[in-house]
């Protein structure tokens, strides 16, 4: 019979050994950024920080630049402080209804405060919000519904006046689809991710996305100017992409995605999202 022998492994050695493969391999990867402009610290750590992810939907978008939003047109921001009204446009949104019933709103004040309110529906007759100091729109959501689940009808929070209209969540669903988006006080938004889409039943429909905001990154400075961030055409198809260096827009930044078709009949269906963190 033939004898058998076993090998002997020194495993504290083969686990130190490991351990230091991965070390180089990561600090090699480390440089290779670094080349690229990209810091260790975006690389290996963040501050306490807070997932981020805002979409926006235009179902019909020609050849006049138009916000991505679910009014569609261009979006017109509060201009100071105010109390609001949210109204359905369905009888069913209500508190007793089949559809939903609550929604809650995430805002800022005019000093950027970050404050909610919940507000009970009453279909078609418009309900006031509680808050007397609402001056940006960051998320309008409803929270409880009746059997069938979602918004029966569009659920509009807008001016006392009827217009203008300040987010909406549309029939069918329980988010606004609104890429307006306003930066808290003591936060920055760094966005790493933006994903955009067109078509429509003619086919051949050519749009141009822009992710706009009114900050400056040559003076570092808030403005009330729209300056482009990120754009991109697509002709009848998606796109997805990561941003190697986070884009950073500072506290007090309004941010939104527009697009363009390129005729007057386009009527292109399209949608947009920007995803990152707050920190």
């Amino acid at each position: 019979m033939a004898s058998l022998s076993a090998t002997v492994y020194d495993t504290a050695a083969l686990a130190e050994a490991a351990l230091d493969a991965l070390d180089s391999s990561i600090d090699a990867k480390i440089e290779a950024f670094e080349e690229r402009g990209v810091t260790k610290w975006m690389v290996t750590t963040h501050p306490a920080k807070t997932d981020f992810f805002k979409t926006g939907f235009n179902a019909d978008v020609d050849n006049a630049e138009e916000d991505l939003w679910a009014v569609g047109g261009m979006y017109v921001f509060p201009t100071a402080n105010q109390q609001m009204e949210v109204v359905s446009s369905s009888a069913n949104d209500s508190s007793e209804g089949t559809g939903a019933q609550t929604v809650k709103i995430w805002y800022l004040t005019s000093a950027l405060v970050e404050k909610s309110e919940t507000v009970i529906l009453n279909g078609v007759t418009p309900v006031l919000t509680v808050a007397t100091d609402i001056y940006r729109i960051n998320a309008f959501r409803v929270v409880s519904a009746g059997t069938g689940g979602k918004a029966a009808g569009d659920i509009d929070i807008r001016n006392l006046s009827d217009t203008p209209i300040y987010s909406r969540i549309p029939a069918g669903y329980n988010r606004a689809r609104n890429s307006i988006y306003t930066v808290p006080i003591g936060k920055t938004l760094c966005v790493n991710q933006v994903m955009f889409s067109a078509g429509s039943s003619a086919g051949g429909v050519y749009c141009r996305f822009t992710l706009r905001a009114t900050y400056d990154d040559k003076i570092g400075t808030v403005l009330t100017l729209f300056y482009p961030f990120y754009e991109i055409g697509i002709e009848d198809g998606a796109f997805e992409s990561c941003v190697q260096i986070p884009i950073r827009f500072p506290a007090g930044t309004d941010v939104k995605i527009s697009v363009i078709g390129d005729a007057n009949n386009s009527n292109a269906v399209c949608t947009g999202s920007y995803r990152g963190w707050l920190e």
